[in-house]
């Protein structure tokens, strides 16, 4: 074996090292949604037309696989604004999201949201209020 053919080898070793999560995590499953301790907003959901169209269950599972790669939450919104869905994976996305929740010292989730202090929501709310131009 030349010194050229050992470096590849342990080159393409440490390339599969690097992917070998991927496979991990498939075998072992996207990790479970984490609950709030507030209830789900999407109750509060007028406009529908994502929740109706796509499903909770479908949502769930196209938000899973995203969650578990980037250990993050996921909220998916409707046109007006509402949660048509929203899930946490991350330990400190919960923590954080239930934290913040609790400075709204309102146990109602429409008052919480528009309290303008529940802070994971309301820096969701300044992004998906931007509108790119045409």
């Amino acid at each position: 074996m030349t010194r050229q053919s050992i470096d590849a080898a342990k080159e393409h070793k440490g390339n599969l090292h690097d992917v070998a999560w991927l496979l991990e995590d498939e075998a072992h499953g996207p990790a479970p949604s984490k609950p709030t301790t507030y209830g789900d907003i999407t109750e509060l959901n007028a406009e529908r037309t994502i929740l109706d169209s796509v499903g909770r269950e479908m949502l769930q599972m196209l938000s899973e696989d995203i969650m578990a790669l980037l250990d993050t939450s996921v909220a998916v919104y409707e046109k007006n604004g509402d949660y048509a869905f929203g899930s946490f994976v991350s330990e400190w996305c919960s923590f954080m999201d239930n934290a913040s929740r609790e400075l709204c010292n309102t146990s109602d989730n429409r008052e919480a949201l528009e309290c303008g202090n529940w802070l994971c929501h309301e820096n969701w709310g300044h992004i998906r209020q931007y509108r790119p131009g045409p």
